[in-house]
């Protein structure tokens, strides 16, 4: 607690980098509010998955406490000495306002004809890559867009994948984008990328990671929140972006720049039973 009061009092840039993926964003969360409880606030931030909208809320002024007990509850219905309980009510059930099972459209593609030789349509019924229907509405994802375009004192960065050419994006807000172009000429590499541009200096050839920069929009938050289960596009549009955890679960390198760079990631440290 007094460490991060001295820190916040240095003058130091302060970087928080946060990551979903698997429902690991109440850690994140605790992150989040413990900076509010000190004061503190970072110059550069970065989330991926679920803490793209947790994010949000922090900048906002929601009461993170009560949200995530909420959030808690509505995935745990049961006590947790009933997981089994509370896995099957998502399975059946999905989570209130995120998702909700593929259940029609499962039957949807039974009723549609096709040839039974055909090994793949047999797949495509029989184990669908959409298992879920995502529930956010448009309204949410230009809400966190403009919630995070907005914030002019902090460097914000989330990423989506194309997994169809193996391109991680990487967005960015306004402030984001003029920190990334001192950080790129402070590597010699070109400043010019402007906002809404598409820019690559991380390009590493057709077999290696590759990573463009483009702005915060609502389509790129859905993107960013579009998990596997999801499905990837009607088969007359099949190219989809989606949650960029999936290639990068923390932002990293683009934050090379900030002094003290705190990571929430929730990692056991010892074996609390017998080691499998």
């Amino acid at each position: 607690m007094v460490q991060g009061t001295v820190v916040n009092a240095s003058g130091k840039k302060i970087g928080l980098a946060l990551g979903g993926l698997g429902g690991s964003n109440a850690h994140g969360v605790g992150v989040l509010q413990a900076m509010r409880t000190l004061g503190l606030r970072p110059q550069v931030l970065s989330c991926t998955s679920g803490m793209i909208e947790w994010a949000a809320r922090w900048l906002k002024g929601d009461d993170l406490r009560t949200e995530l007990e909420a959030s808690i509850k509505a995935a745990r219905a049961f006590p947790p000495t009933m997981p089994v309980a509370n896995w099957l009510k998502i399975v059946t059930q999905g989570l209130p306002g995120v998702f909700r099972p593929a259940l029609q459209e499962y039957w949807q593609r039974w009723a549609q004809p096709f040839d039974p030789r055909d090994t793949k349509a047999w797949a495509d019924r029989v184990a669908p890559a959409q298992t879920w229907v995502p529930l956010r509405t448009d309204a949410a994802f230009a809400d966190i867009a403009d919630t995070f375009n907005r914030a002019d004192d902090i460097a914000i960065f989330f990423n989506s994948f194309d997994p169809d050419d193996g391109y991680e994006i990487v967005h960015a807000n306004p402030a984001g984008w003029a920190y990334l172009r001192t950080l790129w000429q402070a590597r010699g590499l070109s400043g010019e990328g402007q906002e809404g541009v598409r820019v690559e200096p991380e390009r590493a050839g057709p077999h290696g990671p590759r990573v463009v920069y483009e702005s915060i929009t609502a389509e790129s938050v859905r993107d960013a929140l579009w998990l596997n289960a999801y499905g990837f596009g009607p088969s007359e549009a099949p190219r989809q972006r989606i949650d960029g955890a999936y290639v990068r679960q923390f932002i990293l390198s683009e934050m090379v720049d900030a002094d003290i760079l705190f990571i929430a990631r929730p990692q056991a440290y010892a074996w609390l039973g017998r080691a499998p």
